[in-house]
């Protein structure tokens, strides 16, 4: 009592509006907490794309006498304070558009959790995983082999083999279609 007695009417009506919510609406807060952020998220991915865009495009402007980079810079700043008024507007829509539900499903709806993650497979179970799903799947064990060239290698630049005393990017390499015209 004391210490509200201290306080003058702005700061005694804030602490009393804010002892309020917090007693009565504990899991409103929670979902505009958790609606806020996963706006906020969705939108921050859709700005990022739209600035990927604009980069790709901006140095058009140039063509009309234009800095590039001023444009960069005045455009991203635009659908920056664009991103935010929607944020806004759309958390105050959904906001005002959430019905009451039952305070057991909305809590345990609502309610934070730790994340588990499964361990990872080691490239040993992997591998073995894969060959047991490709026995399953065509019945018998059929190792593929690579594709590999076993003939003697020719370089560009060296005699060609037929002993013409040419190149052979200039003898049967150029004949063969395989080197440029």
């Amino acid at each position: 009592a004391a210490e509200l007695a201290k306080l003058d009417h702005k700061n005694l009506t804030r602490r009393a509006w804010t002892a309020f919510n917090d007693h009565y609406a504990p899991e409103l807060r929670r979902m505009e907490r958790s609606l806020v952020l996963h706006l906020l998220d969705s939108a921050w991915k859709d700005h990022l794309l739209a600035m990927d865009h604009l980069r790709s495009g901006v140095g058009l402007r140039s063509y009309a006498q234009v800095d590039p980079k001023v444009e960069y810079k005045r455009e991203g700043m635009r659908m920056f304070e664009a991103m935010w008024n929607s944020i806004d507007e759309r958390a105050t829509d959904l906001v005002f558009r959430m019905e009451q539900l039952d305070e057991g499903f909305v809590g345990s709806t609502w309610v934070e959790t730790s994340a588990t993650h499964q361990e990872a497979e080691s490239a040993s179970q992997m591998a073995a995983q894969i060959d047991s799903g490709d026995q399953a799947a065509g019945g018998e064990d059929v190792k593929l082999e690579p594709i590999r060239n076993r003939g003697k290698h020719v370089g560009r630049n060296d005699p060609c083999p037929c002993g013409s005393g040419k190149k052979y990017k200039n003898c049967h390499m150029r004949n063969s279609g395989l080197g440029a015209a």
